[in-house]
């Protein structure tokens, strides 16, 4: 169901019996859609999310306006997620361990998530008291581009960073307009989730600890052997 037609009822059902009301994660449709510049940093918090126009249906900000007429809400944005199974990381280390040489998108800026933290961190606003309203819940650290990303996954399994050749969404495309448009700035502005009291990692650092967990299950099924 669109998130317009269910958020209305729930926002009209939390009314009347004082719940809080907690709206998310929404995702990168909610950025600018130009790079990271001196003056064109990060997303601010709060207000209606812009950059929707990068997408055909634009449901979830019907969603979040919806449930910000409920006294006592939540609405969490984020971007860059990742987590188990296969993601960006754990797709970079293995095409470095294949001995691929990526072509990979360099323009688009965000910070990577980890799913852990928005897994601490919703409940942490609720746990906390923190003040209703919309947060941000990314990675921290400087931003970087997925290309960056993809590098230091290299980087950090002992690959040479070079083999992975940064290029624009157009190139990697093939110079088609293929696949949903993304936003060119996904960095999102931590404020106020800093205030509240929650920290995430650092950016740099999620794609470290991926990087070595995917080291860590390839090792151990390189170790494993066959039953007699």
């Amino acid at each position: 169901m669109p998130a317009a037609r269910w958020a209305w009822p729930s926002r009209r059902g939390c009314r009347r019996r004082g719940f809080r009301s907690p709206h998310g994660p929404g995702r990168s449709w909610t950025s600018r859609t130009r790079p990271p510049g001196p003056r064109r940093s990060a997303r601010r918090t709060p207000g209606p999310p812009r950059g929707a126009a990068v997408r055909v249906r634009q449901p979830k900000p019907a969603g979040e306006t919806a449930l910000r007429a409920c006294p006592r809400h939540y609405v969490i944005r984020t971007s860059w997620v990742i987590g188990e199974g296969m993601n960006f990381v754990a797709t970079m280390a293995r095409l470095a361990e294949q001995g691929v040489g990526p072509s990979v998108v360099a323009h688009q800026h965000g910070r990577l998530t980890a799913a852990a933290d928005l897994a601490a961190g919703v409940p942490h606003l609720v746990d906390s008291g923190a003040p209703y309203g919309t947060y941000h819940l990314t990675g921290s650290g400087e931003p970087c581009t997925w290309a960056q990303v993809a590098r230091w996954v290299f980087e950090d399994l002992g690959h040479d960073p070079a083999r992975v050749t940064p290029v624009s969404t157009a190139e990697y495309n093939g110079g088609t307009n293929d696949g949903a448009p993304r936003p060119v700035n996904s960095v999102l502005d931590l404020c106020s989730i800093l205030d509240a009291g929650f920290t995430p990692a650092d950016s740099r650092a999620v794609a470290r600890e991926e990087a070595a967990a995917f080291d860590g299950r390839r090792s151990a099924h390189d170790g494993c052997s066959p039953r007699d």
